[in-house]
């Protein structure tokens, strides 16, 4: 501390000669050599020192030490005074803390020796020979005044919230608490965690809000008091003095004052408010969003989780290739299938002509299937309704492996998934409306495509056989008389002679029915069934005797309807009930009614015109029989889109469309135009497919039309699969199918749409065992097989779904789902024999 001596003695002007002792005890021989000598001596010493006891001496001071002074060091301006040098009292914290070193910290605290104290017990010990201990008890016991006050007085005596510290009552300090009756106390207890204290002199501590808690010991205020992990403030904000709420199904919630973040899969106001953002909407409110969250206590589930990245990812709201509120649409480029989007440069560069290629062999493969349903294979109707339902199952909320997924999508294409058509590669956008729409015309353009091209061939045969008429009327009359002989020659027997002569006074003429009699279902009274026959009817134009009038009409019955009739009614009887399968197989023989022998007449006479008026009526049957199956097999699909326009998902202070986020709903336009055709839509194809169905059922059975061939051909597809009581089955097909979409549509649970739809399995189950209704014993197996396989199926998507909230079910994941996939498979082999099996029973009856 001394290298300054120079600079001040030299810029203060000081008349002396610097000397360097370089030691203490050098420079105390001089100060002694000075003080015996009486001789002046200035020098630099520091203080306590037993040096001042000793020798008389002066301080002089020096210009007050200050920064800038000491700044000029380098330059040797100093010329002031060196700083004094503090003295500290240095104690671990354990000894200040810890209470039980109370006396001890307070005697610390307070001991206080002046420089003349100290000067004194250095000079006793080096000048007076006492040792350091000596002179330090020789100073207690001269000084008892001065240090008596550095005890601590144990008896002291203080109030509710308050302890003793070094001797003195002290109020517990903000964010600490004192119990009532604690003896002695010494120091205060920091409040805990789960507390805070606002105040001084507690005895306790005020709880934080439930589920909260403070963010370190000792806390003061409420604000302190933030949502424990797994926890969230209702609003977000904290120091309201309310409780946190449980994190929100799909959210993670780290605690604290964050709000809670969107897992993968799910949309939360976080997200809504990056999306609005980007959307450059005007509402900027989110209270209402975190209020009904509150309430429900979960996050909104994508309708594709894996298009919702959730919050916890940095960056944007969706995935590629996907947009929209709740990642819904697809982007330009690309196309969406089973709720995913994909690139249409995934199909291929030239993509456009690939997805044309693909529209036209779909709607051909589409249409194939309808007209096997058509034709009357029965175990591919019943196999395209369990895969209907199947397909519907895929969109329950349930947790259905990856796997099992792709089965579900797959199987989609049965219900007739547009998506599988890909037209966003061609037109850039493809909105849920616009599919929505294409939906609900879909069977009308079907009917109406039908309608028109079955209109075309009538018309063009009509016109065919008007030109035809044309050239028989300008036939001569040798031609005439000819043909009228060539008819004559195939008639034989007593018939012949007896029309022989007045021939030429007859033509025939269509009648328009005819009755046979059939025996009943019973066997018991017959009934009369409308077919086709021939009559016979005066020429206006030909000249009668009175004597062939009365031949002919004592020998031929000229009404030869009312003569087949009694007639046949006589064989019947004769022959048995098997009488007319062998006359409608052409096996009766020869028949003797005159009905039976004018068929043949007219067989010979114009059989091109009977072959091309049976190819138009084929025509007209297949016409209503693919209209009519199409009907049923689009029938799931339909109530899916119809009942799709209603549920709806409020999201914050308005509502959204469930099965399309981006619609709002009742107030913008696509909603009014999806409810009032919806509505409209549960008139006509929801309520009106199964009542048009039933109502012409009920009229070819009240009719007894059932094993007429006309009305077979048109509408054989709805009830001859199934046994003859059994006639309305169809009904319940469709009501089955109709349970199922209706679970799907309006129960938003996974687990209780899973429950519903085993219920509804079981109600059929029962029904269709108790009325085995088809009329092949092996339909009847395929059809309960199916229904079996169906309720395993739910079964194992409830088991999935429940691991949530049973986590020893996970062990066994794995083989339920080996389980499901064999059993599907299972269902595919039975599905493959039935169809073998039913095919080869066609063919039989139809070429054997």
């Amino acid at each position: 501390m001394t290298q300054f001596d120079d600079q001040i003695i030299a810029n203060l002007e000081l008349p002396f000669e610097v000397f360097w002792t370089l030691s203490e005890g050098a420079l105390l021989s001089r100060i002694d050599e000075a003080n015996r000598t009486q001789s002046p001596l200035l020098f630099y010493f520091w203080t306590p020192h037993q040096a001042f006891a000793k020798y008389d001496l002066t301080r002089v001071f020096l210009p007050e030490h200050t920064d800038a002074c000491y700044a000029s060091a380098s330059s040797g301006g100093v010329d002031c005074d060196y700083p004094v040098a503090e003295l500290y009292k240095i104690v671990g914290k354990r000894l200040y803390k810890d209470s039980m070193f109370d006396p001890a910290s307070y005697l610390l605290q307070k001991f206080a020796l002046t420089t003349e104290d100290q000067i004194e017990m250095l000079a006793a010990r080096s000048y007076g020979g006492r040792s350091f201990d000596q002179a330090a008890c020789d100073w207690v016991l001269a000084n008892r005044e001065k240090w008596s006050s550095w005890i601590m007085d144990l008896t002291a005596q203080c109030g509710r919230g308050e302890y003793i510290k070094q001797g003195d009552c002290i109020p517990c300090h903000h964010g600490e608490f004192l119990p009532v009756g604690t003896i002695a106390p010494t120091s205060c207890s920091l409040c805990p965690m789960t507390g805070y204290q606002p105040n001084r002199g507690a005895t306790d501590c005020l709880e934080c809000p439930t589920n909260t808690r403070a963010g370190r010991v000792g806390s003061t205020d409420v604000n302190e008091c933030v949502c424990k992990e797994t926890f969230y403030h209702p609003l977000g904000v904290n120091g309201t003095g309310r409780p946190c709420l449980p994190c929100p199904i799909g959210a993670t919630c780290p605690g604290g004052t964050a709000l809670p973040k969107a897992k993968q899969g799910f949309w939360s106001p976080l997200t809504e408010e990056k999306y609005l953002k980007e959307a450059l909407s005007q509402s900027n409110d989110y209270s209402q969003l975190w209020q009904q969250v509150n309430i429900s206590q979960e996050l909104w589930a994508c309708i594709n989780g894996e298009a919702c990245p959730g919050d916890i990812i940095p960056g944007n709201y969706c995935v590629a290739g996907h947009t929209g509120r709740m990642c819904y649409e697809c982007e330009v480029g690309y196309f969406q299938f089973s709720g995913a989007c994909f690139p249409c440069t995934h199909l291929s560069e030239q993509y456009k002509v690939v997805v044309v290629i693909m529209i036209i062999l779909i709607i051909a493969i589409w249409v194939a299937m309808n007209r096997l349903a058509a034709v009357n294979i029965d175990a591919v109707d019943i196999s395209l309704v369990f895969l209907q339902i199947m397909a519907v199952m895929g969109t329950y909320k349930l947790s259905w492996p990856a796997e099992l997924q792709q089965v579900f999508s797959a199987v989609s294409f049965v219900n007739f998934n547009l998506d599988l058509l890909s037209p966003q590669c061609l037109t850039g956008t493809y909105s849920f409306f616009s599919k929505w729409l294409l939906n609900m015309a879909l069977p009308l353009i079907y009917l109406v495509g039908i309608a028109l091209l079955s209109g075309v061939v009538i018309a063009y045969h009509r016109l065919r056989e008007r030109k035809r008429g044309r050239k028989v009327e300008d036939e001569t009359m040798q031609n005439k008389q000819a043909q009228r002989a060539r008819r004559l020659s195939v008639v034989g027997g007593s018939f012949a002679t007896k029309i022989a002569p007045r021939i030429s006074d007859i033509r025939i003429v269509a009648v328009n029915s005819v009755y046979s009699c059939e025996d009943g279902e019973d066997g018991g009274e017959g009934e009369m069934e409308e077919g086709t026959s021939m009559g016979i009817e005066r020429d206006a134009a030909a000249t009668r005797t009175e004597g062939h009038k009365s031949d002919v009409r004592d020998e031929i019955e000229l009404d030869p309807v009312s003569a087949s009739a009694k007639r046949t009614m006589k064989i019947k009887q004769k022959e048995g009930p098997n009488m007319q399968e062998r006359r409608l197989s052409g096996m009766s023989g020869d028949r003797p009614d005159t009905a039976s022998h004018l068929q043949q007449l007219l067989s010979k006479q114009d059989d091109s015109a009977l072959v091309r008026a049976e190819k138009l009526e084929s025509f007209i049957g297949k016409a209503y029989a693919n209209g009519g199956s199409f009907l049923d097999i689009v029938y799931a699909m339909i109530v899916d889109t119809v009942f799709s326009a209603f549920p709806c998902d409020k999201l914050g202070d308005k509502f959204v469309l469930v099965r399309d986020p981006n619609i709002e709903c009742y107030s913008s336009v696509e909603h009014q135009i999806m409810m009032w055709l919806g509505s409209l839509g549960i008139i006509v194809y929801v309520i009106g497919i199964p009542l048009l169905i039933g109502m012409v059922l009920k009229f070819g059975k009240s009719k007894r039309l059932f094993n007429d061939l006309q009305f077979r051909a048109r509408f054989g597809w709805s009830y001859i699969r199934f046994e003859d009581n059994k006639w309305w089955w169809q009904i319940v097909w469709l009501a089955k199918r109709l349970f199922f979409v209706l679970v799907a549509v309006f129960v938003r649970n996974g687990v209780v749409q899973g429950l519903l739809a085993m219920t509804f399995v079981v109600v059929f189950c029962l029904l269709h065992f108790y009325a085995r209704p088809f009329d092949h014993d092996y339909l009847d197996v395929l059809e309960g097989l199916l229904l079996g396989n169906t309720f395993i199926f739910i079964l194992a998507g409830v088991y999935f779904s429940s691991q949530a909230y049973d986590s020893e079910l996970g062990a066994y994941s794995h083989q339920i789902l080996v389980t499901s996939v064999v059993i599907f498979a299972l269902c595919c082999v039975q599905m493959v024999v039935g169809v073998v099996v039913n095919f080869s029973h066609f063919f039989q009856m139809k070429f054997v």
